[in-house]
């Protein structure tokens, strides 16, 4: 976990220009996707056009969120929970475990026991945590040198709930991030591909651009947790 907790600390910040494909019960989405990322939590997600006009935008600052798409008068506002961030995804995840899942890095889940071992088959370390409390188990599998994340099992009572897949490893400014993620769900009928096109690591600051702040002339509405 330690090598986990250093490479985090290399990657501060990232700016992805990705090519996003979504498959699931409410239909196909194919698009460009602009995602920023600021430690510990701030995000920023546009949804571009074939002309590169943003149609949607999700921005959290880590406390806040805002959500609107291009022409509607209703812009939606209200704290920065899972659900909240993560409206672009099929499945909902914290805003500092957003950050790790796109960049390669792993969040914990609070664990009673963990295992440490050698896949030989995927030919990297193995780590397991359980929690007794719901019956979860997390299993990563870690790159032995750079400890990239090269794939995530989380299973609910022997229910398989997700699985991430990377790949096409590139290192970018002395980080390894994978250019390729794939998260599927089987009981949520989801498969969500991320294809990066262009990936800038430790270049964008903190500021303007996760403030959650609506369009001038929208109708603010406040969206609680559930």
């Amino acid at each position: 976990m330690d090598g986990v907790k250093k490479r985090a600390a290399l990657l501060k910040s990232f700016e992805f220009n990705t090519r996003v494909a979504h498959y699931g019960e409410t239909g196909v989405f194919k698009g460009a996707v602009d995602v920023l990322g600021h430690r510990p939590a701030q995000l920023r997600f546009e949804v571009l056009s074939p002309t590169d006009d943003t149609l949607a935008v999700v921005v959290s600052d880590g406390k806040r969120f805002m959500s609107h798409e291009r022409g509607r008068p209703r812009c939606l506002v209200g704290p920065a929970c899972a659900a909240n961030v993560s409206r672009l995804l099929p499945i909902a995840f914290e805003g500092s475990a957003l950050f790790d899942l796109l960049t390669g890095g792993t969040s914990f889940l609070t664990h009673d026991q963990a295992d440490v071992t050698w896949d030989e088959c995927e030919g990297a370390l193995r780590l397991t945590l359980r929690r007794a409390a719901d019956d979860t188990v997390q299993t990563v599998w870690l790159s032995p040198h750079s400890f990239v994340t090269a794939k995530m099992r989380v299973v609910r009572k022997k229910k398989e709930l997700f699985v991430l897949e990377y790949d096409d490893f590139r290192t970018i400014d002395g980080v390894e991030v994978p250019f390729s993620i794939r998260l599927t769900s089987e009981h949520r009928g989801t498969d969500l591909s991320i294809d990066l096109r262009e990936a800038y690591i430790n270049q964008t600051k903190p500021g303007a651009l996760f403030e959650p702040t609506c369009p001038q002339g929208t109708q603010e509405e406040e969206v609680p947790c559930p």
